[in-house]
């Protein structure tokens, strides 16, 4: 008997197999673009790679941590953020290769700060981010953005990114960031190592970073406006398949005044859409050079690409500031060649942006590109500029160098030998421009002098550039006409009146009409009257103040009036000014808040406020000490104190006013020898804002003689043996029970 023939059988499965092989083939190319071989190759190799991060380091270096968050989700919530991964990145983007431009999903989840303060759970959103693989190593290692619900708060943040350490070069980005904000008074964006537990997994080093939104310009001592991504001269590029996406620009962080938003929307893509004179008007040119700067230090060009180049509209001087994020150092981009003249450094420059331009954006229209086109034809000695900030730059992170040598976070070997080879790279980089001068070629000095006297007319808009020095003889009347008209004052200024001639400011009855005033020289205001001044409002620039000073130093207003505003929330408005004293000054018929101070410090002495309509003093994160003042018919506050402000109050009268002192936000208020008379409420002590604490009010008087409102947890020392504590002061005030509502 014959044995069986098993051939046709063998033929039947090898053709299945090698049907099911060209299957495969055929998906592979057609979903991925890649033959099978490749495909296969390349997902092996990726899951190899991924090997090297440990989710616990079991031989680290760097520093331990105190701080754990735990994250954690409902089964149907975890199992949509397993699916959306599965789906969209580990079947998808991981094995194309094309970044993950796609607008994640949000996720309900609870979070608490295990050994915080106030360690309940908080609900919050989770959503996964980032574009590139490194963000999205595996389902248990994976940069997050949380977004706290309602009045929650963690690290004083109602929102914040978690991202994995090397996706931000784990020290670079931080120390960019902190000699951007120390050399320049940039936007700081904040990372700090921290350990993370999501749902049941073991424990993970991420970095808590700032989010892009209102906290972070307020924390960065900024007026709330937006932030932003726009490409140049066109739609969002730069990486692969955005521009399908047909973004023309993006805003993380917005206004809650809609109409003011829409307003700059337009102002932004009008500018930045301007193929002939561009946003470079409009450009903080000393910030702008510095991030510039900065990036080449770190052999940086990451940081220009359209999507992860953000924008901050500063609404008090008009101007665009870059911030500096997701810096990279790569050798191959290191200024190179001798660099020992100042005109072989201008060729490295040029290098680098020819680099951009091949290498980058492939000859598209971009930013820097256009920047350094436009700078030569209108910035004086504009190279000559940028070379003494390349210089700067590098001093200071030579300087900073030395305090991110040592590992700040539990690092694996293989983390650990990055992190020590980025140092290194840094280092060299450094050590190659350090011995740049601080001014390779002395940029001339072409400041001028005008005598401003007798009587003049303005009208639009009247600048005075920084190198103009204004003088206003005694006795000069200005007279401000037409619609609206801005006099922007950017030089050395000095008001010269006295008090037999005084110089008069006013605008005619139908003029909106506004000073501006942002010097690095000294500022002089004597024996000046204001009358019949607006709030700064003209084509689309915008502040609450009738004269708004800005981030100048060194400023002293004496003997002067300012009387009968007809438009703001302010009269006078101090911005991130030091050492500013006003003295034997009025205010008087002021339709809001008299003086407003933001992050500034100095003194206001012998200074009387009469019939206001909010507020005589109202500080924010400033520091003013206030003598022999005198405040009568208030119809708001006559002191405010708020957001971590530092005031003393002495030798002052409060009369006839709805609200005597008032300390909100974390701010201390101290008060010696000050009378307060018929005040409906001598003193308000709360929290106003989440992300702040208590406030601290010390009075040398009992408090229990008058009418008060001191919520829970605020600090309280006064003459009296007890306090009565409230709550919810703040639904009390602004007009409610107590005060008045802002009119503008």
């Amino acid at each position: 008997m014959k044995g069986k023939n098993n051939t046709t059988p063998l033929k039947f499965v090898f053709l299945l197999l090698g049907m099911a092989l060209l299957l495969l083939e055929a998906s592979s190319y057609a979903v991925y673009n890649k033959h099978l071989p490749s495909l296969i190759s390349d997902v092996l190799n990726y899951d190899y790679q991924q090997k090297n991060w440990a989710i616990i380091p079991q031989k680290s270096s760097g520093t331990p941590l105190n701080d754990t968050l735990k994250i954690d989700l409902s089964q149907v919530q975890f199992q949509a953020l397993a699916k959306e991964w599965n789906q969209e990145y580990k079947n998808v983007h991981r094995v194309t290769g094309n970044p993950w431009i796609d607008k994640k999903r949000k996720h309900k989840a609870r979070i608490k700060h295990l050994n915080g303060r106030k360690n309940g759970w908080k609900k919050a959103e989770i959503s996964m981010m980032g574009m590139l693989p490194d963000h999205h190593g595996n389902f248990e290692r994976m940069s997050l953005k949380v977004n706290l619900k309602g009045n929650n708060r963690l690290f004083n943040k109602k929102a914040f990114s978690l991202v994995l350490p090397e996706t931000r070069g784990y020290f670079l980005d931080q120390m960019a960031n902190q000699a951007y904000f120390e050399e320049y008074k940039g936007i700081q964006i904040n990372t700090r190592p921290v350990w993370v537990q999501f749902r049941k997994n073991k424990p993970v080093v991420m970095l808590l970073e700032d989010k892009f939104d209102k906290f972070l310009v307020e924390a960065n001592e900024r007026r709330e406006s937006i932030i932003f991504e726009k490409g140049y001269a066109g739609h969002l590029r730069d990486i692969p398949g955005i521009e399908e996406k047909d973004l023309d620009w993006s805003s993380n962080a917005t206004l809650s005044d809609s109409v003011r938003q829409n307003q700059l929307y337009k102002f932004v893509s009008a500018t930045f859409n301007d193929t002939v004179d561009g946003p470079f008007r409009y450009i903080d040119h000393q910030k702008t050079l510095g991030v510039w700067a900065l990036g080449m230090v770190c052999a940086s060009w990451h940081h220009w690409v359209d999507i992860n180049m953000h924008w901050y509209y500063n609404p008090v001087n008009h101007k665009f500031e870059p911030t500096i994020r997701e810096v990279n150092i790569d050798p191959k981009w290191q200024l190179t060649g001798e660099l020992n003249t100042f005109e072989n450094r201008k060729k490295a420059y040029k290098k680098y942006l020819r680099k951009i331009q091949n290498e980058i954006v492939n000859h598209r229209p971009n930013f820097l590109i256009s920047y350094a086109n436009w700078g030569e034809r209108h910035i004086p000695f504009f190279w000559e500029r940028l070379d003494a900030e390349v210089g700067k730059a590098a001093r200071k992170m030579h300087e900073l160098l030395p305090k991110y040598e040592h590992i700040r976070m539990p690092l694996n070997e293989y983390q650990t030998e990055q992190y020590h080879n980025q140092i290194q790279q840094l280092s060299a980089s450094i050590q190659n421009l350090l011995p740049i001068p601080k001014l390779s070629t002395p940029v001339k000095d072409d400041s001028k002098q005008i005598l401003i006297s007798g009587t003049q007319s303005f009208s639009n808009h009247i600048i005075h550039d920084k190198n103009t020095h204004v003088v206003v003889a005694p006795g000069s009347h200005i007279l401000f006409q037409g619609s609206t008209s801005v006099w922007q004052l950017n030089g050395a200024v000095y008001f010269k009146g006295t008090a037999q001639n005084p110089i008069t400011i006013e605008a005619d009855s139908n003029c909106q009409a506004s000073l501006f005033i942002e010097s690095q020289a000294k500022v002089r205001l004597e024996h000046v009257i204001f009358k019949g001044l607006s709030n700064l409002q003209y084509l689309g620039w915008k502040t609450p103040a009738s004269i708004t000073i800005l981030e100048t130093n060194n400023v002293i207003i004496s003997d002067c009036v300012f009387e009968g505003n007809r438009r703001g929330d302010d009269y006078l408005n101090l911005f991130g000014c030091d050492n500013f004293t006003i003295r034997d000054c009025l205010f008087k018929r002021v339709i809001s808040d008299a003086f407003d101070s933001d992050f500034s410090n100095g003194n206001v002495i012998n200074t009387e406020f009469n019939l206001v309509g909010n507020d005589g003093i109202d500080g924010s994160g400033s520091a003013i000490k206030i003598y022999n003042c005198r405040f009568n018919n208030i119809n708001d506050k006559a002191v405010s104190s708020g957001e971590k402000s530092q005031f003393s109050l002495s030798s002052s009268y409060i009369e006839n006013s709805e609200i005597g002192l008032v300390s909100k936000d974390m701010s201390d208020l101290i008060v010696t020898q000050t009378h307060i008379k018929n005040v409906k409420l001598a003193a308000a002590i709360f929290q106003k804002k989440p992300e702040y604490g208590p406030a601290s009010l010390k009075i040398d008087q009992d408090l229990n003689q008058t009418d008060y409102l001191v919520e829970k947890g605020s600090k309280i020392s006064h003459k009296g043996n007890t306090i009565t504590q409230s709550t919810n002061v703040k639904q009390l005030l602004y007009g409610n029970e107590y005060g008045r509502a802002t009119q503008k």
